[in-house]
């Protein structure tokens, strides 16, 4: 009922989306909805200069021209990270989140 037939489950390890995904949260994403700024996303991040280390992560994205911010679901335990938007790939838009499972 999604409108994509490649969409997929992922279950939430880490806390960095809480309070809006919680660890353990599982939620769909969808790789064929287009990511807009403010939506939730599945990305993964190159590693930082000097390192080829990459991260897949969950992340409220926000464009800035050449810059993109992904914003953690609580500023109070996390900081806002900001990337080239070179170094962001989008795997695909949260579309659903389906709780505890």
């Amino acid at each position: 009922g999604l409108g994509d037939a490649d969409c997929f489950a992922i279950k939430i390890s880490t806390d960095w989306m809480a309070d809006a995904v919680r660890r353990g949260d599982v939620v769909v994403v969808s790789p064929g909805r287009e990511v807009v700024s403010g939506d939730i996303a599945l990305v993964k991040v190159r590693g930082k200069r000097g390192t080829n280390v990459e991260e897949i992560k969950i992340a409220r994205a926000y464009f800035r021209g050449r810059w993109t911010d992904l914003v953690p679901g609580n500023l109070s335990r996390y900081p806002v990270e900001t990337y080239p938007s070179h170094d962001i790939t989008f795997l695909g838009k949260v579309v659903a989140r389906l709780g505890h499972l």
